[in-house]
């Protein structure tokens, strides 16, 4: 059974990343937001910080005060859930706490994966 796959992207700055940059990077360098994303399949959250980590979508966003600013489709797997939380232990290694990177390697990027 085909399971729908989204992606939830918040703003980490609550808004003020597109309020406060112009001020100090100049109009023409301005950012909209700190983006933050996460995977939801299975009612559940996968996200990259501290390691690959899972939540209830509901409790991850109430613990942190936060709501996606955007809610993409990205389509459906027809992966079974114990597939890809095995995708997720084989791959712990290369996104664990110690190769988290703010630039180069993060949440986007376990995301896009």
């Amino acid at each position: 059974m085909p399971i729908k796959v989204q992606l939830a992207i918040y703003d980490l700055s609550a808004g003020m990343a597109r309020t406060m940059s112009a001020q100090f990077l100049g109009p023409n360098h301005a950012i909209d937001m700190i983006p933050h994303s996460g995977v939801l399949a299975f009612h559940k959250e996968y996200y990259f910080g501290g390691g690959i980590q899972v939540d209830d979508p509901h409790v991850f966003r109430s613990t942190r005060g936060i709501q996606p600013v955007q809610i993409i489709e990205i389509g459906v797997t027809h992966k079974s859930q114990a597939e890809f939380e095995s995708w997720l232990v084989a791959n712990s290694e290369r996104f664990s706490p110690a190769r988290y990177n703010l630039m180069t390697h993060n949440c986007n990027n376990f995301a896009h994966e």
